[in-house]
């Protein structure tokens, strides 16, 4: 399995968990509220969505990923469709950090 199977799988496991929130105004909102530890944005999320993703996050503090493609993310969190995910558990940001 590579590496980006195991991301895939990873996320996967955390949506099952519950510990995941799925496009732009969700992760907006883990951010404001302090709940995302983690925001992965698709390679290919529109420009102005990436930036006001990294905007709100670098004032929270919060590190964005740049990973996979929105088909990719969505297939792997069961959604049909999203370019951005907030990681709102500690262990699966750290997990998820380490495979990227």
């Amino acid at each position: 399995m590579t590496a980006e199977e195991k991301a895939y799988s990873m996320l996967s496991l955390a949506m099952k968990a519950g510990a995941l929130k799925c496009g732009g105004f969700n992760c907006e909102e883990a951010i404001k509220k302090r709940k995302a530890f983690l925001i992965i944005a698709a390679e290919d999320i529109a420009a102005g969505s990436l930036k006001t993703l990294c905007d709100k996050s670098r004032t929270a503090g919060i590190e964005v990923i740049r990973f996979g493609t929105k088909e990719g993310l969505a297939r792997a969190v069961g959604k049909e469709y999203t370019s951005c995910i907030a990681v709102c558990d500690r262990s699966f940001a750290e997990g998820l950090k380490k495979k990227f």
